[in-house]
């Protein structure tokens, strides 16, 4: 979903810049199609199918905080019970996002224009963000391993939802 929201801002950031300079909407095709040529193919299906993926995960995780939030100790909360559990959701994930990122030994190296884009790499993804960090300078290497962040939460959400809802759902 942020994804898609992504490519409309960028599409209306280039228009509206494109609009005082008096430029045509084929000129626009043609810096849109610039971004999409400075990006491999494989490297856009592959967010496309990621993206996509994510959205999936999303939907399962809130469905599972409200099956979560229906039981009968968190009852007297009302609607209260899946906003909190929504609000967990969220911190945990940020954190369990930044803990994998850094740990999973799987990662994308950005080269810049000059070097040839980007390239998958394995190997020690805290190193080069530290170095980054303490020289104050772009990171070179971005881990994946937050990308392995939905499918889990979500497969744990949906086992703990369906055992809320076998033993402990409230039917007031």
């Amino acid at each position: 979903m942020s994804s898609a929201v992504m490519i409309i801002a960028l599409a209306l950031h280039v228009w509206l810049l494109s609009i005082p300079e008096g430029k045509r909407l084929g000129d626009l095709v043609d810096v849109l199609r610039g971004y999409y040529d400075a990006i491999d193919a494989r490297f856009l299906w592959a967010m496309v199918a990621l993206a996509l993926v994510s959205a999936l995960c999303i939907v399962i995780e809130c469905a599972g905080v409200m099956s979560v939030g229906a039981r009968s100790r968190w009852a007297h909360l009302g609607i209260g019970a899946p906003i909190i559990g929504l609000v967990l959701l969220e911190v945990v994930s940020q954190a369990l996002s930044l803990v994998l990122m850094l740990v999973v030994p799987v990662g994308l190296r950005l080269d810049g224009p000059e070097g040839g884009g980007m390239r998958l790499v394995v190997g020690d993804m805290a190193t080069p963000l530290l170095d980054a960090i303490r020289g104050g300078t772009d990171p070179t290497t971005v881990g994946l391993g937050s990308a392995l962040l939905g499918p889990l939460l979500a497969t744990v959400l949906a086992i703990w939802a369906v055992n809320s809802i076998e033993h402990h759902t409230s039917l007031r």
